[in-house]
């Protein structure tokens, strides 16, 4: 390849990395936003209705997606300190949602952050747990 292909090559893939981050801004602003109306809606009406679980479904995937960006994957270990009802839980979602957010955020492009990582997998255990209590109720 000639230099000029070299360079070529090398604009693309930096604006391509750039296109994926901006988007992943974008996904955690939009997370934070649910997780907000979420638990709104919640205090306002007790209850979650099917809207609210729409809501959920679309949190847990934009969390997977930040978790997926960030070089994360499927952790198994359980999340600690998770609040006993349904309340709180919604609660503390919505707090670690605008964290993971405000991590998002600040991390730059290239860095494989660790607490991206460890505040999804939280969010997403946290969202299992809001469904499991939901259900129950």
């Amino acid at each position: 390849m000639d230099q000029i292909a070299v360079d070529m090559r090398v604009k693309q893939l930096l604006g391509l990395a750039e296109k994926e981050h901006k988007e992943n801004l974008n996904r955690a602003s939009l997370l934070s936003c649910l997780g907000a109306e979420i638990s709104t809606t919640f205090k306002q009406k007790n209850h979650l209705d099917r809207n609210d679980f729409k809501k959920l479904d679309k949190l847990e995937k934009l969390t997977k997606a930040i978790r997926s960006a960030a070089g994360g994957s499927d952790d198994p270990s359980e999340a600690k300190e998770i609040p006993p009802d349904l309340p709180q839980v919604i609660s503390k979602m919505a707090e670690l949602a605008e964290a993971l957010k405000d991590e998002v955020e600040k991390t730059p492009r290239h860095v494989v952050s660790a607490t991206v990582i460890d505040q999804a997998n939280v969010l997403l255990e946290l969202i299992r747990r809001v469904r499991g209590l939901s259900a129950r109720t």
